[in-house]
């Protein structure tokens, strides 16, 4: 074989190989938080993934589930990598193809190669490529790049133009059945560039007929969710009828909160898209992303108005469309990984070309300028990336669903809420097998039938109530729960994996009583403190598992993973002072109030609480100490400054406890209860 031959297959492989290594390296090294535990799970078991179900998705991953190394969540996690590898390939040919048209006359495959590789160790990307929900978005990306290689052979050469167009119906009716919402979007730039390309010149009825049978072909995917529907053991929406099937191919559920609302909205969405494309290129990518833009709308505006339209559609959807707080602006991140791809290529063509300038200037050696550019944005990428994405020490997920599951009685049954602890719920008894017998129960989506309905499948032996009408919503759910409770308290343990349960959830009978992460139901007459209950509350504290919990010197730890379970652990263990303070056990409310406000020590209440804890022991300097730590995180906390003007007036601190009344008063001008107070304070203070 010709060495030129061989080297031409030694670039791309060695760049799939430095793109394995740097996601092999970062991979969790269990459940991620998040939707993973739903993906990884709905995979494993041929489940039903939320809407819209990505059928194909989960068929092919469940391929990934048989190979025989590592756990069950590293094979799914390979399975977004894989894909994420034969995007660098398909971004490696595409730019290979364009080349002769965006005027790249030498070290094409050198450029096709820096291209793929820069899109590849992208932040975004490369995050997507090593989790179980990213391989959505990859998956999602995947298509849209052979529907682009596609459209591209059809433009340079449409004597084939049919043969062309049967395949791309097919494939894009398949890319309806993963992530259809980003493929409708991009209908009309696929419609332009087919029809610059000639592909509808001349067409039959009888090529429009095949056309057709093509489409429904690709779309006949979808039948795999009312198949499944009746035996998968995570069946989100019951698409086993006409009405759930429409709702879950159209994302009904979500469509209706989607819709930006305000200006302010639309704007701070607009800021997300520019700021994480920055980051993807370590900003530093924007230097060749113009002159890549305007070399090729030069050479080819067909080509530079599709591949520039991806972006533009893009941000105009993320602008207009979707309704995210500004604590849930992460999720746009993975909703805009398509515009990837065209940016990777602008700033490819844009490195060759200013280093053929260079060279034409400078008389500098352009293969080793474009080795140089290329290697430099490529390892600002990868500096930038890998400390802030590497999770090969991540634990978190799993060991606290795990502790919650170690605090469960046998067949119990639980209320689970928030994705951090339903989905790797499901993963551990689902995929992991972990204790088949409790019956976990997601109690935000009760009043969806399909969820009442997955717990029967789960524990036949439930009792779940029959509603008289479906037509409900999230006012009900207090009583679906309450009613699940009556019906099988008697033969079952039942737990909350949190403590603020719904209005009307339990009787005035019941009460919660915590156990360690969780809280048990129990009839209020039995909800006694004993040296058992005591013995048992810290002990299970002292065997729970919090690897990489308290890393908190990392240089980049995963803030969103650490808040969302220290924040749960820290309600917990306030949850505990609190149960102790009220049977009046100051010293071991104390104990608990300063272990939640140790794991969480951001949150106010925590300190407040420890202030009581004092008070109630007789210790109101320490009291009033804490109270004003508490006040200095949270100035406007009321009830702070009541009980440090309470504290100050029984030291006889009559001036502080004016202030302090009077700050009350300015918080709450409708507290009439504070008046007296600051009028007996006050002839105390003259």
């Amino acid at each position: 074989m010709p060495r030129a031959r061989i080297s031409s297959y030694l670039i791309p492989l060695f760049s799939l190989l430095v793109v394995f290594s740097f996601y092999l390296s970062t991979m969790p090294a269990s459940v991620y938080h998040g939707d993973d535990g739903e993906t990884i799970t709905d995979l494993y078991t041929l489940g039903i993934q939320h809407p819209p179900g990505y059928p194909l998705h989960t068929v092919l991953g469940r391929l990934f589930t048989f190979i025989p190394l590592g756990d069950v969540s590293f094979r799914v996690y390979l399975f977004s990598a894989f894909m994420s590898l034969l995007n660098f390939l398909l971004v490696y040919l595409f730019f290979l193809r364009l080349a002769p048209l965006a005027g790249i006359k030498t070290h094409a495959r050198l450029m096709s190669a820096a291209a793929g590789l820069i899109f590849s160790l992208g932040y975004t990307i490369w995050e997507q490529s090593i989790i179980a929900k990213g391989g959505i978005y990859i998956f999602n990306l995947f298509f849209t790049l052979v529907l682009s290689h596609i459209m591209l052979a059809l433009y340079r050469d449409n004597s084939k133009k049919t043969k062309y167009l049967y395949l791309f119906s097919f494939v894009y009716a398949l890319s309806l059945g993963h992530h259809h919402m980003s493929q409708e979007i991009l209908l009309p730039l696929y419609a332009f560039f087919l029809y610059k390309a000639g592909a509808f010149r001349n067409l039959k009825p009888g090529n429009i007929v095949f056309i057709s049978l093509f489409f429904i072909s690709g779309l006949a995917i979808y039948l795999y969710l009312p198949l499944r529907a009746d035996t998968a053991y995570l069946n989100w929406g019951q698409p086993s009828n006409l009405d759930n099937f429409f709702k879950m191919v159209t994302r009904w559920q979500y469509v209706r909160s989607e819709l930006t609302r305000s200006l302010a909205g639309s704007l701070s969405q607009v800021w997300k898209f520019m700021t994480s494309v920055s980051a993807e290129y370590a900003a530093a990518g924007a230097l060749f992303l113009i002159p890549g833009m305007t070399i090729l709308f030069r050479r080819d505006k067909n080509v530079f108005i599709f591949l520039a339209g991806i972006v533009v559609f893009f941000l105009g959807v993320t602008a207009v469309y979707l309704n995210l707080a500004a604590d849930r602006l992460f999720i746009m991140e993975t909703y805009i990984t398509p515009v990837y791809f065209p940016l990777s290529v602008f700033i490819g063509v844009g490195i060759y070309h200013s280093c053929a300038w260079l060279h034409e200037k400078l008389k500098i050696n352009p293969g080793f300028m474009m080795t140089l550019f290329s290697a430099a944005l490529i390892a600002a990428q990868a500096w930038y990336a890998a400390p802030r994405l590497d999770k090969s020490s991540y634990f978190m997920a799993y060991d606290y669903n795990r502790n919650m599951f170690d605090s469960l009685e046998q067949n119990s049954m639980i209320f689970v809420t928030g994705d951090g602890v339903v989905f790797p719920s499901w993963y551990l008894k689902y995929a992991k097998k972990l204790r088949p017998d409790i019956t976990l129960v997601g109690s935000a989506v009760l009043p969806m039938k399909w969820v009442r309905d997955s717990i029967t499948r789960q524990n036949p032996s439930v009792s779940v109530p029959r509603l008289a009408s479906e037509n409900i919503g999230t006012e009900s759910t207090g009583y679906i729960i309450n009613a699940l409770i009556k019906m099988n308290f008697a033969r079952m343990p039942v737990y909350f994996s949190y403590n603020k349960p719904e209005d009307n959830a339990l009787g005035e009978d019941l009460k919660l009583v915590p156990r360690g992460i969780l809280q048990k139901v129990l009839p209020t007459a039995y909800a006694r403190v004993s040296p058992q209950y005591i013995a048992m509350q810290e002990n299970m504290w002292k065997f729970y598992n919090f690897r990489g919990l308290f890393d908190r010197h990392a240089r980049f730890p995963d803030d969103r993973a650490i808040d969302l379970y220290i924040k749960d652990y820290s309600v917990s263990l306030n949850s505990a002072g609190t149960y102790f303070e009220d049977n009046g056990l100051n010293d071991l409310s104390l104990k608990y109030f300063t272990a939640a406000h140790d794991f969480y020590p951001k949150d106010h209440e925590y300190i407040y609480n420890m202030g009581n804890a004092h008070y109630n022991l007789s210790d109101i300097k320490g009291a009033i100490e804490l109270y004003k730590q508490c006040l200095a995180i949270e100035p406007r906390y009321e009830s702070g400054w009541f009980n440090l003007a309470v504290a100050n007036y029984k030291l006889n601190n009559y001036k502080e406890a004016l202030e302090a009344f009077r700050k009350v008063k300015e918080i709450n001008p409708e507290r009439k209860d504070i008046d007296p107070f600051i009028s007996i304070t006050e002839k105390l203070v003259k």
